[in-house]
């Protein structure tokens, strides 16, 4: 079964500071060859990202000036509440000459005294046998302003020596990238070998499909400062491109997007009002674009293998180390100037075993909860209205964009996810514990 696709229109993403001279867009075509006739605008202030902004394309081009006044429309407060924080004058609208007096912008203090401390960040990516994302991934790393970083590529169950033929052949002289292999499948476990590789004091994931901001190691430090036990930051996901349907539907609908605003997440003065809270934690980040305090990870064990990509349970994962973070007592911060760029799944069937995947592993992590912590159980029992209310929710799109028909579908596919998690986490967990016995009955043979 497919959906049926409405009339849709590639969208050129743009990325444009505001801090200085705005400028004039001119025409370019999608990968189709047609000229995009709209746009969507990362706009950023001083680097902090404040939002997107749909603009039209007439001709597939619009000058400084109409961009500038599309942008104070859609931000307006966004920027004047940068200004004030910043100490700075406030203006009466944006001009194509951006905003005045942004030489040494108080607000880059903060990163410039994250730097100045200089950490070791230990970057894991794991992957399977995607050569060419995987390439424009640690490609990105070449423009990343932090100075003192590694990064451990973990090829996971891999069929094929192409990762660690592309890391030879293309990466071998970077001091910085090293190769391992993780025979189980499942991105616990490639997670878990990269820690116990990983040197720093912080421990930064990311995916093999992203690209990363120059700023984001800074940045992520930047967010361990700001609580008075933070053992997690996460960041920002945008999208590289919307050139499909598929595409679209993604980036409005899969809550990979936590807005742009920090947020400070604990069991204390900073816990939100949610009834599902600490339960529901996929508001408080995206395994894309994660980081932790390594004393905080390895205290908790690290990742859990039964649950994630490449095992039964399908996801989940992160939100399970994200309820370990805070309910251990530790604060996690959502530091939306901390970003990466995600290439989302271009064609209509990948996406909905994508949003399967994402509704398997929801349950999968909260029938987790349930055996393991009976307590939790009985709390999210008392809590089942919240839940059905909640995989009931169909998400809805930020204001700054415009609102395409969703496959009904896709909707359903996720429940019918949801309502499989329990069985796909118990499946999951006998493999896992079946594994940990061969691997234990193995050591003991060489032994």
């Amino acid at each position: 079964m497919t959906a049926a696709v409405p009339d849709f229109s590639p969208i050129r993403m743009l990325d444009v500071e505001i801090g200085g001279p705005l400028p004039d867009i001119e025409p370019t075509v999608d990968r189709a060859g047609s000229v995009y006739t709209r746009g969507w605008v990362l706009v950023r202030l001083h680097d902090e990202p404040l939002g997107m902004v749909e603009v039209p394309l007439p001709g597939g081009a619009l000058g400084a000036g109409p961009l500038a006044q599309a942008i104070w429309e859609a931000l307006r407060t966004r920027i004047s509440e940068h200004l004030q924080a910043d100490g700075m004058p406030a203006i009466p609208e944006l001009v194509a000459d951006g905003v005045p007096g942004g030489d040494s912008p108080p607000c880059l203090a903060e990163r410039d005294r994250a730097i100045a401390r200089n950490p070791l960040i230990s970057v894991i990516i794991a992957t399977r046998d995607r050569t060419e994302s995987l390439a424009a991934c640690l490609q990105s790393f070449d423009d990343v302003e932090y100075p003192n970083y590694e990064i451990i590529v973990v090829d996971n169950a891999p069929a094929t020596q192409a990762t660690a033929q592309l890391i030879e052949s293309r990466f071998s002289g970077n001091e910085r990238i090293r190769y391992t292999c993780e025979p189980h499948p499942g991105l616990g476990w490639a997670h878990n070998c990269g820690l116990r590789y990983a040197s720093g004091e912080f421990i930064a994931f990311t995916d093999d499909d992203v690209t990363v901001d120059r700023h984001w190691l800074s940045e992520l430090l930047v967010g361990f400062a700001l609580g008075n036990d933070v053992g997690c930051v996460t960041g920002l996901v945008v999208p590289e491109e919307i050139e499909t349907a598929s595409q679209y539907w993604f980036d409005v609908h899969s809550g990979f997007n936590k807005g742009f605003r920090r947020r400070l997440f604990d069991l204390h003065g900073n816990r939100p009002a949610d009834r599902l809270f600490p339960y529901r934690t996929s508001m408080c980040g995206t395994g894309a674009n994660m980081a932790f305090r390594a004393s905080a990870l390895r205290h908790l064990g690290g990742f859990d293998p039964a649950l994630g990509p490449g095992t039964k349970a399908k996801n989940g994962e992160d939100l399970d180390i994200y309820f370990r973070i805070i309910d251990a007592g530790y604060q996690l911060v959502y530091q939306p100037r901390a970003f990466v760029h995600h290439r989302h799944r271009s064609d209509y069937a990948a996406l909905r075993d994508q949003f399967y995947t994402y509704g398997v592993g929801f349950t999968a992590y909260l029938t987790k909860l349930v055996v393991r912590a009976p307590l939790d159980g009985l709390r999210l029992v008392l809590r089942i209205p919240a839940i059905v209310a909640f995989a009931r929710h169909t998400r809805t799109v930020d204001d700054s964009t415009r609102e395409m028909p969703y496959p009904a579908e896709l909707t359903k596919v996720e429940l019918r996810g949801r309502f499989y998690g329990p069985v796909a986490y118990a499946r999951s967990w006998w493999l896992y514990r079946r594994t940990l016995s061969r691997d234990r009955l193995r050591r003991g043979e060489r032994a």
